[in-house]
């Protein structure tokens, strides 16, 4: 499970730039008060399948 705190290529740059990414890929938008809990790639995926979910 890839993080902010074991990968040190992931800084908060490199955060904003996985977001964008994520976003435009899977057409979905992530809400602000979200971004900071979204640090690892198991909690990119379940919001990723829940946003997908609603839709």
């Amino acid at each position: 499970n890839l993080s902010m705190e074991n990968c040190k290529n992931w800084t908060s740059l490199a955060h904003i730039d996985i977001i964008m990414s994520l976003e435009e890929e899977f057409e979905i938008k992530f809400n602000k008060e979200d971004l900071s809990l979204l640090k690892s790639q198991n909690a990119l995926l379940e919001k990723i399948q829940t946003l997908k979910a609603k839709k």
